[in-house]
């Protein structure tokens, strides 16, 4: 409870830190994922193709350069996606985990324990 003023001094402090955090983790989420679709199959296979047509003939360079960027496009999209799906479900176990738990233990230490279990699925 924050009744005394002190607290709510840690509240704030508290508060800023973790939206720094937050907001680093989402810089790191999206700095990562270029990397990772660059190593994926389907985009690897577009390079090759495209890399046979630039060799190939000049004609087709630019509609093989913009089926390239559009599968990278695809690729990191389709990443992501998995990503944040992944993440909601694994949330959404841990909050009906939570919920079977504080029917079994709905004291102060179950609560408790929820709340380290939630910290440390985070």
């Amino acid at each position: 409870m924050c009744y005394k003023p002190e607290r709510y001094i840690y509240a704030g402090m508290i508060s800023i830190i973790s939206n720094v955090f937050y907001g680093a983790s989402q810089v790191m989420y999206s700095s990562y994922l270029p990397y990772i679709a660059r190593c994926h199959k389907r985009f690897l296979d577009a390079k090759f193709d495209y890399k046979n047509v630039r060799n190939a003939q000049a004609s087709g360079v630019g509609a093989a350069s913009k089926k390239l960027l559009d599968t990278y496009l695809d690729v990191q999209d389709e990443i992501s996606s998995d990503g944040y799906f992944w993440g909601y479900v694994s949330g959404s176990v841990v909050v009906a985990m939570s919920i079977v738990y504080l029917f079994i233990d709905s004291s102060f230490v179950g609560i408790t324990n929820i709340v380290s279990f939630c910290g440390l699925w985070w």
